[in-house]
């Protein structure tokens, strides 16, 4: 786990898991368990990507920009009401 972040090996000192995969397809073209043995050769390798659609990251953007313009517009009419009292 050290060769992922030395700060998971301070956590994990004893024993950890960490199982990684990705399958794109339909679940019905899956007939067959996958199985790693033990004696799989490990790579010093470890790549991290972060796939996020960008349909997704626009939606959220201007989810948070909706809701920051409620929250701000809120804020407002409760001034608004308070002065008038």
């Amino acid at each position: 786990m050290s060769k992922i972040d030395l700060r998971i090996a301070e956590i994990f000192q004893d024993f950890a898991w960490l199982t990684v995969l990705q399958f794109n397809g339909k679940l019905g073209w899956l007939t067959r368990d996958l199985m790693i043995s033990e004696d799989a050769s490990i790579t010093d390798n470890v790549t991290v990507e972060v796939n996020i659609p960008w349909n997704l990251l626009i939606s959220y953007t201007l989810l948070g920009a909706v809701c920051t313009l409620a929250g701000v517009a809120s804020t407002f009419l409760i001034m608004r009401k308070k002065q008038r009292e």
